[in-house]
């Protein structure tokens, strides 16, 4: 198992790619497959608003891997999808696909050599997402890869939205950053340092998992250890009972043997019994196989005779159904006979009614066709008559209808000049009314008075004085503020200083003043030395002080002496020895004679004979009555400096004195004692010189602080008396900057209201000499009209008279023509009537006929029917039936005769049967006695051989000499071998389960661990390749974020002053550390101090993210560039620089931008419009540029009214 990761630092390519169309199919209101070329350099998109210009945009960031619902405008990625409209149904799929040059052989990997780079994305309404480079379906990673650090990828800065601008600008340092990263191309170093830390942390993930399994792969291995001892001795014990098992199995095969020989020979004697049962049985077989033919031959006879008797019943049975049929079937032909008669009347009568109505129908039909040519001879006379009176009718007509005309022509013209003197009427009104409301408002109008614009201004100028002096002071004031700030934090943090080391100094002397009441404390719990009252008296070691270098020695010496405690009088405590507790304790008497202690200090200090320094003599007390006990204690004993020393000079020594060393180690005379601290008494005087030490210090820190915090006190005075200063005089600058801004508001207000009015009045007096001019062509237009209309009501009133007379002349020929054309008409349905009488006689004619043919035809049918009948009621006879009949009775009566005979023949057979099949049975019984005695020997015999076989095979299976087994087996009998197999098994069964698998198992585990062991030896090599990788990540990432820095900072020092005239702008960083720190931008236009860019106004604000996207691009240039109408806060000024900027930027980079603006439209060298003519559904139009620029400027109007 190897991890190692190769990882090559390489510079980000330069992704030198010509976009030249973008189709999209189904992608939210581009429903139908639509294809945008991009042929030049500078496209521009227009289209009114929400005609789906924006789902370009949306259609490039979808297709280059955008999985974020929000970023694309939606709720759900599936919204992409186009859902249908008032007149389309919704689709299922939605694809996008772009395409670009690459004749320059600039794409990486394995798309150098294609000569065009197609990157397309389907999406089902599934959910299911699809990638594709020329059509080779890849992965969206694929994708990312590929626009790597080309500005494109999700940090990047090619694609600018709606509201982009304004997301830079408030964008958080690091989301600031990111743009940064992506113009330095390190985009791709992310992506692999997180790859490499991913598998860093695999990799240790895996060690840590390893080093686990190995743990319990040695636990596993010490209980498979165990199991294969235990595996091996239950093989001992197998291969012991295997042998007992073989000598077992040998005895049993002996006596198998024997019982086989034994029922061999009871087979035999059963055998030759059997013999004898057979032959009787053969013999009653013979007999009732005689007996059976006999039965036979009587069975066929009877069956015979019955066979007979069934036939003369069923010929009885046959003959009597046919007599009862002759019968019935005679009684049928009667009754139909009967029927026919019936029939043959009817049909008659008939035949008689048909012929007196077809008579009648003749008559009839005769007298239609009368009528008919009567009728036709009317209307022939009365049409003649009829084109007469048509053509008079259309001459009245005629001239009606242009008098209708010109009078109509004439009204026209009346009620067009009625109009126009009724506007010219309403025209003048309006226009006095507007006179009148001109003149009141010009004598309303209020001239503003100069004087006070000229107080306001000189009280503005005032405030301005004022403020400026508050400043110098405000600063001074805050100077002296800061520097008491400054002052009262370094004392407050001299006094943090000086309590934390105060309260670390209590804090040891509490541990040590613990320790040390511990140790006094010792056997306080006894209530012996609580009933003395000796729990409280002070120890020893509490009175006395000894240089440090030398306490180790006095330990040592006096060692559970110093925990002695003092009493008056020793006498004393005599009668408290008695229940004196069993622990090691010691008491020593009060001196009461200062002076007898003296001699302890003045004695001798040297040894008599060589110069050894008594160790009395370093001990200093402040009482001096415990001396006479220490000089009785310390008399004898001596220092000496080391052991060398020691171990020279021991000699002088005398006997009962000591030498002891800085150490605690003591010499004698003639040994050496090695000191080591074991009793709870050690360091008991370091810890009392300690705390004396301590508490001077805790001392000396609680005067410190005390003084530390007068002089805070004091600072906090002086500290409150400025803020009091300093928030005093900000509020009274805050009042004057107020009054100052109403000042300012009334001055802007009242100048505002002067200009107003010199405006307006100029307006009025230029409006009046308009309504003047108006007013008098209205007049001379009102007069015109007047003398028109007048002309035109005598026409009007003399081609009424004229049309009334036509009028009326029309209507009387009018008259008459409709009423010859109702005489015409009532003569013709008259005619009509008779001829469809005359029809219907002529039908009913032909029905009688008919009729009549169809009654003589069934009066033939049923006269041929009769005769068949009578014919057929004539043959029919039953005489001959009934003399079969009584033949066939006769014939029955013999035949039941012989059938009883037979059957008493077939009784006695029967009877012979029974008592032979009784003798064979009884045979039978005994012959299947026999047999199974014998198959019961059989088995026995059987089973012995089986036995004796399994037997053979087991000893065989064994792999034992028979020959050894043999002789083994005449030593040791059936219960011995069965006792030894269940000791054997006993010993097995103590065992418990046994894995026999376990001394595989424990090879293998040996095997596995080694593996392991190899496997975490690469890991741990694998871990250090790694992270030598990340760091090398970390290096060159630093490197080239800082040279990108710098760059992207100079560029955007010349464009900021380039777009704005002046000023400068700079990228931050607000960390030390470039890998984590963030970006802060700052801009300062010109004639502004602010630095802040959240101050700038909108369009300031739109410049400066602008600028920053150009120094971006100009660093590191992206293949293409989209731009959503980011020109919309600009003024006309800002938006010629912002186009003359973008015109530079073309030549290297393409630019799609979306806007609304005519300067924007005049820089494209390509327009596409986006059109919405059906709902819903957006399309691509080809633009003039012209025609575009007028549409921009229609837009643009109603925002400059």
């Amino acid at each position: 198992m190897n991890y190692l990761y190769n990882f090559n630092f390489t510079l980000s390519h330069k992704l030198e790619l010509r976009l030249t169309c973008i189709k999209l199919a189904g992608f939210k209101s581009f429903v139908d497959p639509t294809t945008i070329p991009v042929s030049s350099n500078l496209i521009g998109v227009v289209g009114p608003n929400g005609c789906g210009k924006s789902n370009v945009i949306d259609a490039v960031r979808w297709v280059l891997g955008e999985s974020k619902a929000s970023a694309l405008r939606g709720d759900s990625i599936q919204d992409v999808i186009f859902a249908g409209s008032n007149n389309r149904k919704a689709i299922g799929r939605a694809s996008v696909e772009i395409i670009f040059d690459n004749e320059l052989k600039r794409a990486p990997g394995q798309w150098l050599n294609y000569a065009e780079i197609a990157i397309k994305r389907v999406l089902q309404r599934d959910g299911i997402s699809s990638y594709y480079i020329n059509n080779i379906q890849v992965r969206r990673r694929d994708i990312f890869d590929l626009f790597l650090g080309t500005g494109i990828g999700g940090h990047g800065y090619a694609i600018i939205e709606q509201g982009m601008l304004s997301r830079i600008i408030e964008a958080k340092p690091v989301e600031l950053k990111g743009f940064l990263e992506e113009a330095a191309g390190i985009s791709q170093y992310r992506e692999r340092r997180q790859e490499t830390s991913t598998r860093l942390m695999e990799s240790r993930k895996n060690l840590t998992r390893l080093a686990d399994i190995q743990q319990e792969l040695i636990i596993q291995l010490q209980h498979l250890e165990l199991q294969a001892e235990a595996a091996e001795r239950y093989q001992t014990y197998q291969h012991e009972m295997h042998m007992a098992q073989s000598l077992l199995w040998l005895h049993k095969r002996s006596d198998a043997l024997q019982q086989r020989n034994v029922a061999a020979n009871a087979i035999l004697k059963l055998e030759a019994e059997l013999e004898q049962v057979f032959s009787a049985q053969s013999n009653a077989e013979v007999e009732f196989q005689h007996y059976r033919e006999l039965q036979n031959l009587a069975n066929d006879r009877l069956q015979l005779v019955q066979q007979d008797a069934y036939t003369v019943n069923a010929q009885i049975g046959r003959i009597e159904q046919e007599i009862k049929y002759l019968r019935d079937h005679k009684h049928r032909l009667q009754d139909q006979n009967t029927e026919i008669e019936n029939q043959f009347e009817k049909s008659s009568q008939l035949k008689t009614d048909t012929l007196k109505e077809q008579q009648f129908w003749y008559q009839e039909r005769e007298k239609a066709r009368l009528a008919v040519d009567e009728n036709a001879r009317r209307q022939e006379n009365e049409y003649n008559t009829l084109p007469e009176l048509e053509e008079a009718v259309l001459k009245h007509q005629e001239q009606s209808h242009q008098c209708q005309q010109d009078l109509i022509i004439v009204e026209q013209s009346n009620r067009l000049e009625n109009t126009q003197l009724a506007h010219c009427e309403k025209n003048i009104q309006q226009l006095k009314v507007r006179h009148t409301r001109l003149l009141d408002e010009q004598s309303q109008l209020l001239q503003v008075d100069s004087a006070k614009l000229n107080e306001l201004q000189s009280k503005i100028k005032q405030i301005d004085l004022a403020l400026e002096k508050d400043n110098l002071a405000q600063q001074n004031r805050v100077q002296q503020l800061t520097a008491v700030t400054h002052q009262k934090q370094e004392v407050s943090h001299s006094i943090r200083e000086s309590q934390d080391v105060l309260s670390q100094a209590t804090a040891r002397f509490k541990a040590i003043n613990n320790l040390q009441q511990k140790l006094q404390n010792a056997n306080h719990s006894d209530a012996w030395f609580h009933r003395n009252q000796l729990d409280r008296v002070p120890k020893l070691w509490q009175k006395i002080s000894i240089p440090v270098e030398w306490e180790s020695a006095l330990e040592s010496v006096m060692r559970e002496k110093l925990n002695s405690i003092e009493l008056e009088k020793l006498d004393h405590f005599q009668n408290c020895i008695d229940d004196a507790p069993n622990s090691k304790w010691i008491v020593y008497e009060k001196s009461g004679n200062a002076l007898y202690t003296q001699p302890c200090l003045e004695g001798n200090t040297v040894h008599h004979s060589v110069n050894f320094k008594k160790l009395l003599t370093l001990i200093n007390t402040k009482e001096p009555e415990i001396l006479s006990v220490l000089q009785e204690w310390l008399n004898h004993v001596y220092v000496i400096e080391n052991i060398e020393l020691g171990f020279q000079q021991r000699g002088y020594l005398t006997h009962g004195e000591i030498l002891v060393t800085p150490q605690g180690h003591i010499f004698t005379q003639s040994s050496f004692f090695f000191y080591a601290p074991d009793s709870e008494l050690h360091g008991v005087l370091s810890r009392q010189h300690e705390l004396e030490e301590t508490q001077q210090e805790m001392n000396r820190l609680e005067s410190l602080v005390s003084q530390q915090k007068d002089a805070l006190q004091l600072i906090e005075n002086d500290f409150a008396k400025l803020s009091s200063a300093v928030e005093s005089a900000m509020s009274e600058r805050k009042q004057n900057e107020k009054n100052k801004h109403d000042l300012e508001l009334e001055f802007a207000k009242f100048s505002q209201l002067n200009e107003q009015f010199l405006h307006r009045n100029q307006q009025i007096d230029s409006e009046l000499i308009e309504i003047k001019q108006s007013l008098e062509q209205e007049y001379e237009l009102q007069q015109l009209t007047e003398a028109k209309l007048e002309e035109a009501s005598e026409q009007i009133q003399a081609l009424k008279e004229r049309a009334e007379q036509y009028q009326r002349t029309w209507e009387a020929s009018n008259q008459l023509l409709t009423e010859q054309r109702k005489k015409l008409h009532e003569i013709s349905q008259q005619s009509q009537q008779v001829v469809l009488y005359a029809n219907t006689c002529d039908n009913k004619i032909n029905e009688m006929n008919n009729k009549l043919t169809s009654i003589e035809e069934n009066l033939q049918q049923l006269a041929d029917t009769q005769l068949h009948l009578n014919d057929e009621i004539h043959a029919l006879n039953e005489d001959n039936l009934h003399q079969q009949l009584n033949a066939l009775q006769s014939q029955r009566t013999s035949t039941e005769h012989a059938l009883s005979v037979a059957k008493q023949e077939i009784e006695t057979i029967m009877h012979h049967l029974r008592e032979t099949e009784n003798t064979r049975l009884a045979c039978e019984h005994q012959t299947h006695k026999i047999k199974d005695e014998i198959n019961q020997i059989r088995l026995k015999e059987q089973a012995a051989t089986i036995s004796i076989e399994q037997l053979d095979e087991l000893i065989s299976n064994a792999k034992e000499s028979v020959e050894e087994l043999t002789l083994l087996a005449n030593k040791k009998n059936i219960p011995a071998l069965q006792s030894e197999i269940n000791r054997l098994n006993a010993n097995i069964a103590a065992l418990g389960t046994v894995n026999l698998a376990s001394l595989e198992e424990l090879a293998n585990a040996r095997s596995r661990e080694s593996n392991l062991t190899s496997q975490i030896a690469d890991l741990n090599e694998a871990i250090a390749t790694l992270e030598n990788v990340i760091q090398k990540i970390d290096t060159e990432t630093e490197s080239r974020l800082k040279e990108t820095f710098n760059q992207v900072n100079q560029y955007l020092g010349e464009i900021f002053p380039i777009i704005f005239s002046g000023g400068k702008a700079k990228l931050e960083l607000n960390n030390d550390q470039i890998l984590d720190a963030g970006l802060v931008l700052t801009a300062q236009p010109p004639g502004k101090k602010n630095s802040s860019i959240h101050l700038l106004s909108g369009g300031e604000k739109a410049l400066t993210a602008l600028a920053l996207i150009f120094a971006l691009f100009r660093l590191n240039p992206a293949p293409f560039c989209l731009l959503d109408e980011v020109d919309a806060p600009l003024d006309d000024r800002n938006t010629e620089r912002f186009c003359e900027l973008v015109k530079k930027m073309a030549l290297q980079t393409q630019f799609l931008f979306i806007s609304h603006n005519k300067i924007t439209m005049e820089m494209a060298q390509q327009l596409i419009g986006v059109t919405m003519q059906e709902q819903g559904v957006s399309k691509i139009v080809a633009v003039d540029i012209a025609d575009a620029i007028k549409i921009g400027r229609q837009i643009k109007q109603p925002n400059l009214v």
